[in-house]
């Protein structure tokens, strides 16, 4: 695997420049997307004097250094909102990169999200390229010029797929498929009472799998078994030639299923871990 072999040639085994650059513009498109949805759902207020957020951000970090928080809020959403259409085009794609980073650690500051962590640490392995493209030209050539930024984003993308099944085989409430059960049950509930749509959980859906009564509760245990395995496999088949295709092609579809129960807060994580499997290909 050229995975192996790039470590032990301390990185100076050749990859597709291309598979970076089109990494780049998935995981800046992600970025785009999570960064627009922050201007719905009242997001825009969320700061301002007097609300839950402001009043939650004094709380964790003090009056002085909230309201600067505050003050740089939405010029910072409009900014890293640019950055992130830049970063898509392939326009000074590095320091796009750059400004696009510094959107994801200053989130960090009022919501602290390890999807944010994962998708700020995608966006700094790209600013140790050396070829990330412009525009939305991609050029197929074979060097090592990627080849340490290529080698970040799979051992990050495999640690992120193995410590949550890790997490998730620890916790009993998880595996009983109890969670998920309830979970389900109380979002379906409760979306009808939220100010913004939240959820929307087909009616075939809710019949197999709401209710929270114990044969929900077995059925989502067998989907939580199924996750974890899914979740080990996922990196050792992206990175074995052969079975690539089936790897991705079974990462969409979970990722597209973690969309269902929390689609708004995953739409980004999703598109941008997806977007990483091109890296693993060579």
């Amino acid at each position: 695997m050229w995975f192996f072999d790039a470590a032990i040639s301390l990185f100076s085994t050749p990859t597709d420049e291309a598979h970076l650059q089109y990494f780049r513009m998935g995981v800046g498109l992600a970025c785009l997307m999570k960064f627009a949805v922050w201007f719905t759902h009242g997001a825009w207020s969320r700061m301002a004097q007097g609300t839950f957020g402001r009043y939650d951000l004094e709380c964790r970090l003090g009056a002085r250094r909230a309201a600067l928080v505050a003050a740089v809020y939405r010029p910072v959403l409009c900014i890293r909102v640019i950055a992130a259409a830049l970063l898509v085009a392939g326009i000074l794609p590095k320091a796009a990169a750059v400004v696009v980073l510094a959107g994801l650690l200053f989130e960090l500051q009022y919501e602290l999200r390890s999807n944010t962590v994962y998708l700020g640490m995608m966006v700094a392995c790209m600013l140790v390229a050396g070829n990330l493209g412009e525009g939305f030209t991609v050029i197929h050539r074979m060097s090592d010029a990627n080849t340490w930024a290529q080698f970040l984003v799979v051992l990050i993308t495999i640690d992120l797929y193995w410590n949550s099944a890790w997490q998730k085989t620890r916790s009993t409430h998880f595996m009983s498929g109890l969670i998920l059960a309830q979970y389900v049950d109380f979002t379906a509930r409760a979306q009808e009472r939220l100010r913004y749509r939240e959820f929307y959980y087909p009616g075939v859906f809710l019949r197999l799998f709401g209710g929270g009564d114990e044969t929900a509760v077995r059925r989502w245990r067998v989907i939580a078994v199924a996750v974890i395995v899914l979740e080990v496999a996922l990196p050792i088949g992206l990175l074995t030639p052969a079975l690539f295709p089936y790897a991705a092609a079974a990462g969409v579809v979970m990722h597209l299923a973690f969309m269902i129960l929390l689609p708004r807060h995953l739409i980004g994580f999703s598109l941008g871990t997806v977007s990483s499997y091109i890296v693993f290909a060579q």
